[in-house]
């Protein structure tokens, strides 16, 4: 055997070996925004992220970045939070309107708590002070990219389900009355989010509906949804039957 045939450079070898590695034409087949009124730093964004491979449009003003989410999915949006005519929220809300999947972080030069919980609070994915190293972006993309992937796959693999148990591709409710409305939308909203979700109402108003709603329009669709009456279980086995328990940790605890 050849030595050149023998030997691989390290960082190829742990390239090959990195589990959150993205590999190329994934990263080219990933749509990115970047929306900023600042000519200097839409367009380091921009560079940083094509040389890694990223399909990447920059957008200099909020009424083009408008029309653009109108007219195509992109999977992320990095837009800046203050921006003349068009603020960054209304574009991150825009962008979730269109495709709600969309990945949006938020820049801004004047990070404040207040600014940080209102774009958190539209459905901002990250938030992102401004000045920021080519590294920071990078890992930050990188996340969001894999995130972009997990999406992707849940959708094929809840596709593929659908298609086998002959079921539709959502899970609909019907109803007419204004604050039937408002409860669908509100569960709509919190199923793309990791929140924990309580529901409250009278016995057959339907608590069990809402949540496998939810669970049928959020990344988890793929998975079992387990409905547990917890008030038929006694207290003392509550934990066990929850969390699991050790053999003989109670009679009957066989296994």
């Amino acid at each position: 055997m050849s030595s050149s045939a023998a030997t691989a450079s390290p960082g190829a070898d742990q390239a090959n070996r990195d589990p959150l590695s993205i590999p190329a034409d994934v990263k080219s087949g990933i749509r990115i925004l970047v929306v900023d009124d600042e000519r200097t730093l839409r367009e380091s964004c921009a560079s940083v992220l094509e040389m890694d491979g990223f399909n990447v449009t920059v957008v200099g003003r909020g009424e083009e970045a408008l029309e653009a989410v109108k007219r195509r999915k992109f999977d992320i949006m990095l837009v800046d939070l203050y921006m003349s005519q068009v603020s960054g929220i209304d574009l991150l809300r825009a962008a979730l309107h269109h495709h709600r999947d969309c990945i949006v972080v938020v820049m801004t030069g004047n990070p404040s708590v207040t600014s940080s919980i209102e774009a958190l609070r539209a459905g901002a994915w990250d938030y992102l002070p401004t000045p920021f190293s080519a590294t920071h972006l990078q890992v930050l993309i990188g996340r969001a990219s894999h995130a972009v992937m997990v999406t992707r796959e849940t959708h094929d693999l809840r596709a593929q389900l659908m298609a086998q148990s002959g079921m539709g591709e959502k899970f609909h409710m019907i109803g007419v009355s204004p604050s039937f409305r408002k409860a669908v939308e509100l569960a709509r909203k919190v199923a793309g989010t990791d929140a924990s979700v309580l529901i409250s109402g009278e016995s057959g108003t339907g608590k069990e509906l809402i949540a496998q709603f939810i669970h049928h329009h959020s990344r988890r669709a793929s998975r079992q949804l387990v409905p547990i009456n917890a008030a038929a279980l006694p207290e003392a086995l509550l934990e066990s039957e929850m969390f699991g328990h050790r053999k003989g940790a109670f009679t009957g605890a066989d296994r």
